[in-house]
């Protein structure tokens, strides 16, 4: 629900989740209840409730003695106020941002080789606060390194990471590489994938026009290929008129 810009609809269930959590008394529960928190009210612009609920999220990953977990958690701030603090030209939260990207980049060199994105998301964050004070060549450097990041880390199915994805765009736009090409198609797949898979009209269009969703689309040229009818179907941008009610028939199995 918060992908889709309905906080009241998710905080509702954050309650019902914190309500079954309150019968467990491992910290757990609770780590995994103020991260879900703190992603609500990132979803809902309010940069203060996100730090507030995933630095209280660290500090219990830090607590339970959690590596992982306290990595999982500086990566999420890093890019959490990377993007505020370049949206609100918040000195103090781009600050905050470096100091747990650098920390959680230490903290990847340190535990075992994986797939998690923490190392990727901590050098978007640094990309997109290099191009906000202006460090357009720091901001390539770590552009590029988030794009090598999700190449190696990239599987079968495709997590779209949309924010990870935007820091990125974020840092190299207005450079010119095949690698950069590469990354910015990929998006525009995944995002077109992801529409085209998604049945229900209505919950397509909320998410396409969610702030990350939306920007990440504009940025990758997702407009290019495709356009949202008044009733939240996506067709592509070619087709007709007639081209969309053939097409809606077809999807409800009418024949002629």
């Amino acid at each position: 629900y918060a992908g889709l810009g309905d906080i009241g609809e998710a905080e509702t269930w954050l309650g019902t989740a914190g309500a079954a959590a309150l019968e467990s008394a491992d910290a757990l529960p609770e780590r995994q209840l103020e991260t879900w928190r703190g992603q609500v009210r990132s979803a809902a612009g309010d940069a203060a409730g996100m730090r507030r609920h995933l630095e209280r999220a660290l500090t219990l990953a830090s607590e339970r003695g959690s590596p992982a977990g306290r990595c999982e958690l500086l990566a999420m701030l890093a890019k959490g106020c990377a993007r505020f603090g370049a949206d609100l030209a918040d000195e103090e939260l781009q600050s905050a941002a470096e100091r747990w990207a650098n920390e959680a980049i230490k903290l990847t060199h340190a535990l075992p080789e994986s797939d998690a994105p923490w190392l990727g998301e901590a050098e978007a964050a640094l990309g997109q606060i290099a191009r906000a004070r202006g460090d357009d060549d720091a901001a390539y450097q770590h552009g590029m390194a988030s794009i090598g990041e999700l190449r190696r880390t990239r599987q079968l199915y495709a997590f779209l990471h949309p924010e990870w994805r935007l820091l990125t765009a974020r840092a190299v736009e207005g450079f010119e590489d095949p690698l950069i090409t590469e990354f910015l198609l990929g998006a525009r797949i995944d995002l077109m994938m992801a529409a085209f898979e998604t049945a229900d009209d209505s919950i397509r269009a909320k998410w396409l026009a969610s702030p990350v969703i939306a920007e990440l689309g504009r940025r990758s040229g997702l407009g290019e290929a495709l356009r949202t009818e008044d009733s939240g179907a996506t067709v592509e941008v070619g087709l007709s008129e007639r081209g969309v009610i053939i097409l809606r028939r077809v999807m409800a199995g009418e024949t002629n």
